[in-house]
């Protein structure tokens, strides 16, 4: 292993521990500089075939060698699983089998609130009932355009 892990290194790295997985299919990552509330991802299409690995490189540039290290198997290791795995048992043996404790998050100092940002609020739209006005998220307005109802918990009629 690396005293240090530069992006440079993290295809080698990529290629040491698939291969401890015995898992041979090639992964393609990226840096993303959208991401704010993780230090990696792993992306699949919505067919199930890999899409790749993303990591944040503010959070990237902030932590150590074990901290990236084991950030880069965590992700991997969801590569190996599939989709829909998560943090599941079989997720949680590949990190065995790569020599760390299965965690659901990267155990790292530089995830905080002033180097991740905070999430952006959620932008909310006014509707109404009979009594009262409602403020409702995009993705439930997104469903009421498509036919979802939502009636009010006080006076029961259809909010719109």
């Amino acid at each position: 292993m690396a005293e240090y892990i530069t992006p440079e290194e993290i295809d080698r790295v990529l290629s040491e521990y698939a291969e401890r997985l015995a898992w041979f299919d090639h992964v393609t990552w990226r840096f993303n500089p959208r991401m704010r509330t993780a230090m990696g991802k792993c992306k699949f299409e919505r067919t199930g075939k890999l899409q790749g690995l993303e990591f944040n490189p503010n959070v990237w540039e902030s932590t150590n060698d074990k901290e990236r290290l084991e950030c880069i198997v965590h992700e991997l290791c969801h590569a190996a699983a599939g989709p829909g795995v998560g943090h599941g048992r079989k997720w949680k043996d590949l990190m065995r089998m790569c020599g760390f404790e299965p965690h659901r998050t990267v155990q790292c100092a530089a995830l905080n609130a002033e180097l991740l940002g905070r999430r952006r609020p959620q932008r909310r739209h006014e509707y109404r009932c009979g009594c009262r006005a409602h403020l409702i998220s995009t993705r439930r307005q997104n469903l009421m355009a498509k036919g979802h109802r939502y009636a009010c918990r006080r006076c029961g009629k259809e909010i719109k």
